[in-house]
């Protein structure tokens, strides 16, 4: 009769390996053995080639001003095979910002020949004089050729800064916590809503549960944009 089944399984870890597999038989309720039966056949399981190159985004978020008229998007290469060339395409969509009315919509395919670790996109940026919350529209990249796949920053958020007002001047941070031994509180400013124009803004210290002079140097001056 024909021998019983043998199979090891699951295959070794890591993607390859070899076993054994035979047929099952007739009297185990398989398919019935063929003519002088049939030899155990050896498979090899092989992982796929890690591909020659993996494209995505430098970053996965940028800001620019609405005035710079254009927004460089950076597309980086990884991978060990100089030689690959290829392509990937690219397309942007609308988020809180508009196609027609705060960008130009972009869509192609961006081309890397061989060696070249990095290529550039632009997508137009549209100047108006309306003041504006900061809005925010993504670029995606897909279907890279072959040899190639996507990386983890596949998208890119791209966020246009209104600067069609002076502004407004806050804290970066609400609170901020600083150990006696480093000596120096920094405090960050930030402009949003607009930069249009010179601004500035003065600042003193006032008394907490800290007490000048005892826990603190008072002072006082003024920040200009």
């Amino acid at each position: 009769g024909h021998p019983p089944a043998a199979a090891q399984w699951p295959p070794p870890p890591a993607g390859f390996g070899s076993f054994a597999f035979a047929p099952p038989s007739a009297s185990s309720g398989g398919m019935p053995p063929t003519s002088g039966g049939m030899p155990p056949t050896a498979m090899r399981l092989v992982a796929p080639p890690p591909p020659a190159a993996v494209l995505s985004f430098a970053v996965s978020g940028a800001a620019f001003s609405e005035g710079a008229k254009e927004a460089s998007l950076v597309v980086e290469r990884s991978g060990e095979e100089l030689d690959w060339e290829g392509s990937v395409e690219y397309e942007s969509r609308d988020g809180t910002a508009h196609a027609g009315q705060d960008y130009t919509a972009v869509s192609g395919r961006l081309c890397f020949a061989r060696g070249q670790r990095s290529a550039v996109l632009a997508v137009p940026l549209l100047d108006d004089e309306v003041a504006e919350e900061d809005e925010t529209f993504f670029v995606d990249l897909h279907r890279p050729s072959a040899g190639a796949r996507l990386g983890r920053r596949s998208t890119m958020a791209v966020t246009i800064i209104d600067d069609d007002g002076p502004g407004e001047v806050t804290f970066a941070v609400a609170e901020t916590r600083v150990r006696e031994s480093q000596r120096v509180a920094v405090l960050e400013v930030e402009r949003k809503r607009g930069v249009q124009g010179a601004v500035s803004v003065g600042w003193r210290t006032a008394d907490g549960t800290a007490l000048a002079s005892r826990d603190y140097v008072p002072g006082r001056g003024r920040l200009t944009f």
